[in-house]
């Protein structure tokens, strides 16, 4: 792939008179072979990471999951490789840091779950959206349903043809407000990936889903945390076991306030200022 990729990028560069002095690299198909021919294109460069299977040449790495620590990369990375790994560095949305401080508070009042979030990612392969839907509608009938969803999913006619037979459903195709949506939920039903922060963020109690392989890790650190509870994952889980799952928490008040009280101290959401502050000081 580096045969390929290198001349590519070097094309790219020329043609649009770049000399860049920091690099930031973002791909899983990428790794140390691909960042050591890049040494010459640029100053610094900076990895985005979140598998911790491979070889990197980088003079900073960032892992912002759950769990995630220095010692999962320091053997592969270079000796003087700055890492910046765990919730504390997770890269979210300005967003949800403003919103934090009004609605942890008002978590500290609320009881019982009235509003529900339901979030699978923008493409839901698994189909867990309507799956959870139903279940919902069985073991809280009287909650409001809130769905973000992108509008290309494959499930995203049935998710509004749910909508349309359950007017508690509020489908939130491609939004760009999800802060908004968290902060006025009482649980959250999604997967384990970035967005599991963002709600850890929002102090949102949460029942988690393993959708892919690289949130595995992330969901064992929300789960050792104590700021999730993890039901299992996408391809092994029935109908029967969410339902359940999904009932349980509900009615357990107190298993509620102590994973959102343990999720707004995974999290603080300044995760993207620490890194920046990082990588302007490689500019220095």
């Amino acid at each position: 792939m580096v045969d390929d990729d290198i001349p590519r990028f070097k094309r790219t560069l020329e043609e649009k008179s770049l000399e860049p002095t920091l690099l930031v690299i973002d791909h899983y198909g990428w790794g140390a072979p691909f960042e050591k021919e890049c040494r010459s294109l640029t100053g610094h460069i900076v990895v985005i990471d979140d598998k911790a299977n491979r070889p990197h040449d980088c003079d900073v790495l960032v892992d912002g999951a759950a769990g995630r620590q220095d010692e999962d990369y320091r053997k592969t990375v270079p000796i003087d490789t700055t890492l910046m790994t765990g919730p504390d560095y997770a890269i979210i949305r300005p967003q949800f840091a403003r919103k934090r401080d009004m609605t942890l508070k008002r978590r500290q009042k609320e009881v019982g779950v009235a509003q529900v979030l339901v979030s699978f990612g923008a493409m839901d392969r698994h189909r867990l959206i309507p799956r959870t839907i139903r279940a919902l509608g069985m073991v809280a009938p009287n909650a409001t349903i809130h769905v973000i969803v992108g509008a290309k999913a494959n499930v995203f006619d049935e998710i509004r043809t749910l909508a349309n037979l359950n007017k508690r459903v509020v489908v939130h195709a491609d939004t760009d407000c999800p802060a908004e949506i968290m902060s006025r939920s009482d649980l959250a039903i999604g997967a384990a990936g970035v967005t599991a922060l963002e709600r850890c963020c929002m102090g949102l109690p949460a029942l988690v889903v393993v959708t892919s392989d690289n949130q595995v890790a992330s969901a064992r650190g929300l789960e050792a945390a104590g700021a999730a509870v993890v039901v299992g994952n996408a391809t092994a889980i029935s109908d029967a076991l969410l339902g359940h799952a999904i009932a349980d928490l509900i009615g357990d008040d107190v298993t509620r306030r102590r994973l959102s009280t343990n999720a707004a101290g995974l999290c603080d959401g300044l995760g993207v200022d620490r890194v920046a502050d990082q990588i302007n000081e490689l500019s220095r």
